[in-house]
């Protein structure tokens, strides 16, 4: 099965599926995970694979408990979230299955988290995309590429497990490139001022003529240079769209960079994607969960991305561009 682009609105149906014809085992690796709306059908279809004897194993960053309402708000109803976190972790424990929280020991809300996000079902991946199942993430513009791939499916099962026993040690990893199939798998291992994905960006832009950038957040840092110094076309949500840190963190990048955003439709844009071409007009994507800023680089989130030439998933990202970004 070919990487297949699916949108968020699309993504409950296909995960579900995926996750009732499950035989041996789910995974699931998330920012936030929470049971309302239709990540509850997620949450359900999960209890109900481990009642019939599937493997289900999840894993959710505590810093779900400062999400309300899709966005974050570290400061409000911090109590009622907590108790829905336990409640979910209490029914998927009760279920059999096994749940893990990670970043509870970080002081910070942005340092120390994990960021990577991916859902695997026996064979069929869901990853490469920013989606968590939270409470409103169907209103947000975002993507998972579905496919089938028993080698990438057994990669992130034990990433999955080397982040629970990095999270069980207290100490993060180098971050790694890793060859696969559609092209270069990009690990961030939580050390900080270590991530390739964001050295892996700035490398690529420096070796192109033009660049299509799509993010929630205003790129910052070095990557904002090099875009500066290329043509560019850069997309991310103007800081009156979100919660008032978030919106902060927006606007401080838009000052500080100058960088032009051209995206002008109101849905919130989730997804973080880029596609640099070069002087002959080769093409090359990086699509993952990171958002091409330093902050999380300096404090050093766990991200994961993949880098790729493959032409039917440069066509799904430009096709997902033109529907829904430009």
């Amino acid at each position: 099965m070919s990487p297949k682009l699916v949108t968020s609105q699309a993504y409950t149906h296909r995960v579900l599926k995926a996750i009732q014809h499950a035989k041996k085992h789910v995974y699931v690796l998330a920012l936030i995970i929470q049971q309302t709306d239709d990540a509850s059908e997620i949450i359900t279809a999960l209890t109900r694979a481990s009642h019939r004897g599937v493997g289900v194993n999840v894993v959710a960053d505590f810093s779900t408990v400062t999400y309300a309402n899709g966005h974050l708000n570290p400061y409000y109803g911090y109590v009622k979230q907590l108790g829905a976190a336990r409640d979910l972790a209490n029914r998927l424990r009760s279920a059999g299955a096994r749940f893990s929280w990670v970043g509870t020991r970080s002081p910070f809300l942005f340092a120390g988290r994990t960021h990577s996000k991916w859902i695997v079902a026996d064979s069929t991946v869901f990853c490469f995309g920013g989606i968590s199942p939270h409470e409103l993430f169907t209103d947000d513009i975002d993507y998972m590429f579905e496919q089938h791939d028993p080698v990438l499916a057994s990669m992130l099962i034990n990433e999955q497990t080397s982040i629970l026993h990095a999270e069980n040690a207290d100490t993060a990893y180098v971050s790694r490139a890793v060859s696969i199939s559609q092209g270069t798998l990009l690990i961030d291992g939580g050390i900080p001022f270590d991530s390739i994905i964001y050295r892996q960006a700035v490398k690529l832009i420096h070796s192109s003529s033009h660049v299509l950038m799509v993010t929630q957040y205003c790129p910052t840092g070095v990557i904002a240079k090099a875009l500066k110094d290329t043509d560019n076309l850069v997309y991310y949500n103007e800081p009156t769209t979100s919660d008032p840190l978030t919106n902060m963190l927006i606007h401080a990048g838009k000052i500080t960079t100058s960088i032009q955003n051209l995206y002008k439709k109101k849905p919130y844009i989730h997804a973080k994607f880029l596609i640099a071409t070069d002087e002959n007009g080769h093409k090359t994507a990086i699509t993952g969960s990171h958002n091409f800023i330093s902050y999380g680089v300096t404090l050093g989130t766990r991200e994961l991305a993949l880098m790729t030439k493959d032409p039917t998933i440069i066509k799904s990202l430009e096709t997902f561009y033109r529907s829904y970004i430009a």
